[in-house]
């Protein structure tokens, strides 16, 4: 997500850090409860790092038995990527001066900026 994590100095001249290529970035937008969600269910398992000011976070198993397509599924949320393609198909309606069909997130009707717990 852009983040330095970590970086050489005049002391420390190399660095290395072990990389997890399953991980996912999500938009908070319509999965605002799920990192909370997956730290609750998968306590020291998962890693989640934040970005509120790009309204986005990262989802990084810390356990090698969990798979982010796996956590995907059983939390019913989406990556970044399909976050994204859902509002190109949405810019696409509205370049054609229609109204584009309400959108819906992987996980249905999942409010959009509120946590599950909190609907009554």
């Amino acid at each position: 997500m852009g983040r330095i994590l970590a970086e050489t100095d005049q002391r420390i001249n190399v660095i290395y850090r072990d990389i997890n290529t399953d991980f996912i970035i999500s938009h908070y937008d319509f999965n605002y409860d799920i990192p909370e969600r997956l730290m609750k269910k998968y306590p020291g398992r998962v890693e989640i790092r934040s970005s509120v000011d790009d309204a986005r976070f990262l989802v990084e198993p810390t356990d090698e038995t969990l798979k982010t397509e796996h956590l995907k599924k059983e939390l019913g949320f989406e990556t970044l990527l399909q976050y994204n393609e859902r509002h190109k198909t949405a810019y696409a309606w509205m370049l054609q001066c229609k109204l584009p069909p309400a959108q819906k997130a992987a996980h249905g009707d999942r409010p959009q900026y509120s946590k599950q717990n909190q609907l009554g």
